[in-house]
């Protein structure tokens, strides 16, 4: 931790996380799973045998204390966001509004808030402290297109805002200055501005000076002190006027102060001050190209029509910026391997939300794995990581090998149409942490599953399983899967839910598949296993129509059943052996009292998206073919 603190990327980084944890009300969600945890739990330990200590007692005291040292830790951490606010009205209003105080801080040459804080006492009682808005720890001053900043806060700095006297016509270039030990840094953050009439936006994430301290032998402390930046704008309207200059902060834009000088501070061992945000043009790719070794990628990537990527073996794209391959269906763009007996392949990463939006259309990917790093694992041939609005359109994934999965996804939206995955090494798809959409596509072949679930959701139609090793569909770890229109064929399991997840389903055809239904609680720490309702469906062949083991439940409605249905956690209304393609009912779902207690029909969520895949007349899918 040290360490990271010495990172600058690192810090706004994790600024970041803690705004959108916060924002996101997930800290009452966390509060929440761990709550429901905790029940569970109690009722765990008292017939467990290795407990230690070994009075249950006492484990649930300590378990409900760490509840609250959860809940204490989440409340200072959100007060701690919220400091500079406080800071301001604690250390810097009194100042600047009591004539005497001003003058001698103004004496004393230092910064606002350090000044304030050290003679705090001798400012008399709150009661009569002024609550003024503004930000002492942000002053700066302004000339000739040349702003000085000294930034004082514990946070990164939110959006400025410089508000100019006329429209402004040309979007500057903008540098970035400060110093270290080593000299003068200078860093392009042209990209990080956005205008609008008369106001320029530069949202750069400009840091104080931090450092580490140690406290005792064994812990340190991080130290906050100014930090001065010197930000050039080339462009603007020599006879432009700057009129104010604002911060954004907690959802408020608060003035900064404006200072007569600024002390020229001195970064000691902070990495990436401020980050280099140059405006960064599109590559273009066509024709042949070909890759080796770990590459890295900033710009914006364009491959054109008919592209041919080739790879040497462990070959690895890393691509922070959006990539646009648009082939056609005579051009396609391939990533290949370079020769064709070769090892594998490494793989094809989206990175970062720079590369949100990114398109793929009638590309192939063939031949790879996966990359592994001291700091980084890339699990899919194409994996993406912590991107959004991702479209893959008509593309083909076969023959990946050595590491699990062809498509990875963590903590991203992606949506996958008309795209075929045949002969996967273990997994074609896996989704952790992410939302997905799968439209008229084709898994087959895969060596376990076809699609993975984990904490993610998915809305699945109009797509052929066929012949996985495994499951056509794993539903796992408090994921949510919605389906209609989709067939599962010879596959060991059609669909399985487990660990809190929950699977929605409609004018499905299972064929031949060992099992076609399975609900069941594999890890304990969840509190629940699987469950599932399906409707307007049909089961045929195979082995076991549906299971449902402990914890678990399916529901089935308006449903042909070729094998007969059994078991005391499956509930059936309307299951026959009459019609595989005919419903017996006109009704989306049945009424809520047709199940017993243990399935609540009114609960079950239907997306706008799912509904117009339904067609509440028949039973089984719709797919030609």
């Amino acid at each position: 931790m040290k360490t990271m603190f010495n990172n600058g990327d690192f810090i706004r980084a994790r600024s970041l996380a803690l705004k959108q944890f916060f924002d996101s009300g997930k800290d009452e969600l966390f509060l929440r799973e761990v709550r429901q945890t905790i029940q569970t739990m109690e009722k765990e330990i008292v017939s467990d045998p290795f407990l230690n200590p070994p009075d249950p007692d006492t484990v649930k005291f300590h378990m409900s204390r760490l509840e609250q040292v959860i809940a204490d830790v989440f409340e200072q951490t959100k007060r701690i966001n919220s400091e500079d606010v406080a800071q301001v009205k604690d250390y810097g209003h009194y100042v600047l509004h009591n004539p005497d105080l001003k003058t001698i801080w103004e004496e004393s040459g230092e910064d606002l808030y350090s000044w304030g804080e050290a003679h705090w006492n001798t400012f008399g009682h709150k009661e009569n402290r002024p609550d003024i808005p503004a930000i002492p720890s942000l002053r700066y001053t302004y000339a000739q297109h040349t702003l000085e900043l000294s930034v004082a806060s514990k946070h990164p700095l939110g959006v400025l805002k410089l508000e100019y006297d006329r429209p402004i016509t040309v979007k500057p270039r903008v540098e970035a200055s400060f110093t270290t030990a080593e000299g003068e840094v200078i860093v392009d953050i042209s990209g990080a501005v956005k205008t609008e009439d008369n106001m320029l936006y530069l949202d750069a994430g400009f840091l104080p000076n931090v450092t580490t301290a140690p406290i005792n032998n064994r812990h340190d402390r991080v130290v906050w002190a100014p930090g001065y930046y010197h930000i050039r704008f080339t462009g603007l309207n020599p006879d432009q006027k700057l009129t104010t200059l604002t911060v954004q902060r907690s959802d408020k834009w608060l003035p900064a102060v404006e200072a007569k000088a600024l002390d020229q501070a001195v970064f000691d061992n902070l990495y990436a001050p401020v980050a280099a945000q140059p405006v960064r043009e599109p590559e273009t790719w066509a024709g042949d190209v070909t890759l080796s070794g770990h590459n890295t990628m900033h710009n914006p990537l364009v491959i054109k029509a008919g592209t041919t990527v080739r790879l040497a073996p462990g070959a690895t794209l890393v691509l922070e910026d959006r990539l646009t391959a648009v082939g056609t269906p005579e051009a396609p763009i391939q990533f290949l391997p370079m020769q064709m007996d070769q090892a594998p392949w490494g793989a094809i990463v989206l990175q970062g939300r720079g590369a949100d939006g990114t398109q793929l259309v009638h590309c192939k990917f063939t031949g790879g794995s996966g990359s592994k790093g001291d700091l980084f694992e890339y699990s899919g041939m194409l994996s993406i990581h912590n991107v959004k609005d991702v479209h893959i359109r008509n593309c083909h994934f076969d023959n990946n090998s050595v590491v699990d999965d062809m498509l990875h996804t963590v903590y991203s939206e992606i949506r996958l149409e008309g795209v075929r995955f045949e002969n996967a090494f273990s997994d074609a798809v896996d989704f952790d942490i992410s939302n997905a959409e799968i439209v008229d596509s084709y898994f087959e072949g895969s060596g376990n599953d076809a699609v993975d679930l984990m904490t993610s959701e998915a809305v699945i139609t109009g797509t052929v399983f066929k012949h996985n090793g495994d499951k056509g569909i794993s539903v796992g770890e408090n994921s949510r899967l919605f389906g209609a229109n989709n067939r599962l064929v010879d596959n060991k399991i059609g669909i399985q839910s487990k660990d809190r997840s929950s699977v929605v389903l409609f004018n499905h055809s299972f064929v031949d598949n060992q099992t076609a239904l399975h609900a069941y609680k594999k890890n304990w720490q969840y509190g629940g296993g699987g469950r599932i309702f399906i409707a307007k469906s049909a089961i045929v062949g195979g082995e076991v129509a549906v299971q449902a083991q402990k914890r678990s439940s399916i529901a089935m409605f308006d449903t042909y059943a070729e094998t007969k249905v059994r078991g005391k956690r499956v509930s059936t209304v309307s299951v026959d052996d009459l019609s595989g393609k005919t419903a017996s009912r006109i009704n989306l779902l049945p009424n809520a009292d047709e199940y017993d207690v243990a399935h609540d029909i009114e609960s079950i969520e239907v997306p706008e998206q799912l509904r117009q895949h339904i067609q509440v007349e028949r039973r089984g899918d719709y797919i030609d073919g």
